[in-house]
């Protein structure tokens, strides 16, 4: 009878397998030529956090490295998941050797008040993992990086080594997340890149933060809502209290999908496909969740001015102004931000004279602070309240070797940056959005058949205005007010292509099926979805 039930499971996901897809091209740099390392704390969060962009940067010819803080060891299972994260990263284009293990523990055995790695008070304590092991060490099927006792200063050690050696030119870490491990790892990363940044001058870096529980294991399950994908959703209540602690949602970085996972058949989409080699984690029942229209990020920018200059708080030295860290905690049980300091009057002065234009300050949570910035000569910028997620403070370009800050009210701050100019405006992604936001890939329009779709761009700031745009197809269309309305009447389809410069392009289609269509085709992708669970759910029993 469990025969007959697997083959009868194993020919509904078959047949699932054959629902069209429309058509979606995207020609981008972004994802050519590149050096990227996704650095993350067990094996699956690569998935979580960067889902297909994995393959995106493979298929474009970029060289991927898979980076893990820890053996993944917290149950026993280091030995099988080096194995399914082999298999992850063979199913994305990602050679073996590029697969690498820090080989730190899968949470720790407390040591006295002190409960993780990261709070050890002597940098060269030697700590017991939760597994039992004292000393980094790999698996049959992935050696450890290092050889190194399991002491904070080690972590430190190895991951800068391993950072300098490799020198990604984009790196993708895991933020601080709802697990004690991602947090260590991401105030970890920040205290070595901080410590880079301050040491060298020779390697800056594309650094991206992002979530792997509050925007995919944890997110709603909401890939068969609607006729279309859903954006990653805002994380609501204590979840963003803890993961937003510094961040504005606002200004995310959002990453469109591979075509692969393109499918309004779960099985069809290569990140369950991928997602299920976890079996050991059971990562299918999540992969409803992680299926999203894009993936979110924060970038965070390594070239400001000031990470060797000087600064005094109210007449005292603070350090932790330029050490790149916008967050910093004693106890991973509370959500409290303890890398701010307060001061009324701020005193910087640089190593040299340098030309800036921007100020950045980020603020601690619950701030809102205003105050003036006071060059040498006497001239004055007032600003307004601040933000966690980073208030930017123009003015005439200037060269100047020191500079005051005057807050008012009792606010910390995290961090402060000095840039001059913006980052290149010129836009290396494009995207049309519906009202609600979701990006428009095989595009389902409403039953009426009506839709305005606003520009997405990376970098933010290219408009309708700015890009060419030809269709094919038996629609209406026009460009007014900011944005692009189609209608589209029952049964026809349109292709759009938008292009901005040389390389730069996106083809998305649009169709009107009709409501038989769509009811059939909403019960088929639930079928072969039910289908795909349920054998999953068997194997993983076996």
């Amino acid at each position: 009878m469990r025969r007959l039930l697997w083959a009868a499971v194993c020919l509904l996901v078959l047949v699932g397998l054959t629902l069209p897809v429309g058509a979606f091209e995207l020609e981008t740099p972004f994802f050519t030529g590149k050096r990227v390392m996704v650095l993350v704390p067990h094996q699956d969060d690569e998935l979580n956090l960067a889902g297909s962009l994995l393959e995106q940067y493979t298929g474009a010819g970029s060289e991927v490295f898979l980076v893990y803080a820890t053996n993944g060891d917290y149950s026993g299972l280091a030995q099988l998941r080096s194995h399914e994260a082999l298999a992850v990263a063979r199913s994305v284009g990602i050679p073996a050797e590029n697969v690498i293990y820090l080989g730190y523990g899968n949470q720790w055995q407390p040591q006295g008040e002190e409960k993780h790695l990261y709070f050890s008070s002597d940098g060269d304590r030697v700590w017991t993992s939760h597994f039992g092991a004292t000393a980094t060490y790999g698996t049959d099927a992935i050696a450890p990086w290092r050889g190194s006792a399991y002491t904070r200063d080690n972590f430190l050690r190895d991951l800068t080594e391993l950072l300098l050696e490799l020198r990604p030119d984009v790196i993708y870490c895991s933020d601080y997340d709802a697990h004690h491990d991602h947090m260590a790892l991401d105030l970890f990363f920040e205290e070595v890149m901080g410590n880079i940044l301050k040491t060298r001058t020779d390697y800056r870096p594309t650094v991206y933060k992002g979530f792997c529980y509050g925007t995919a294991w944890y997110a709603p399950a909401d890939f068969l809502e609607g006729d279309n994908l859903r954006s990653t959703v805002h994380p609501d209540g204590e979840n963003w209290d803890r993961l937003g602690i510094c961040y504005d949602w606002d200004s995310r970085v959002r990453l469109p999908i591979s075509g692969e996972d393109l499918s309004r058949s779960l099985p069809q989409t290569r990140l369950y496909r991928s997602v299920r080699l976890f079996s050991s984690q059971k990562g299918h029942r999540f992969a409803e969740g992680m299926l999203n229209g894009d993936k979110v990020f924060w970038e965070r920018r390594t070239d400001s001015l000031l990470y060797r200059a000087e600064f005094l708080g109210d007449g005292e030295r603070v350090t932790v102004w330029n050490d790149f860290k916008l967050k910093d905690s004693r106890d991973f049980s509370a959500l409290v931000n303890t890398g701010v300091r307060s001061a009324g009057t701020i005193a910087v002065t640089l190593p040299g004279p340098q030309a800036m234009d921007t100020l950045r300050l980020y603020a601690a949570p619950g701030g809102a602070s205003g105050g003036y910035l006071e060059f040498p000569d006497g001239t004055r910028v007032d600003f307004g309240p601040l933000d966690p997620g980073g208030t930017d403070i123009f003015f005439p370009a200037r060269t100047v070797d020191a500079f005051a800050l005057h807050l008012t009210g009792d606010t910390g701050l995290t961090e402060i940056e000095a840039y001059l100019g913006a980052p290149s405006a010129e836009p290396q992604l494009l995207m049309a959005a519906d009202e609600n936001g979701d990006f428009a890939y095989d595009y389902r329009m409403p039953p009426d058949g009506s839709m305005a779709f606003s520009l997405w761009s990376y970098p933010a700031g290219t408009g309708w205005s700015d890009v060419t745009v030809t269709m094919t197809g038996d629609v209406e269309w026009s460009l007014e007010e900011g944005v692009l309305r189609v209608l589209c009447p029952p049964g026809k389809s349109a292709a759009f292509t938008v292009t901005a410069g040389e390389g730069v392009s996106t083809t998305f289609t649009v169709c009107n099926p009709s409501g038989r269509v769509r009811r059939l085709s909403a019960l088929w992708s639930r079928f072969t979805r039910d289908a795909a669970l349920a054998l999953d759910e068997l194997l993983c029993a076996q």
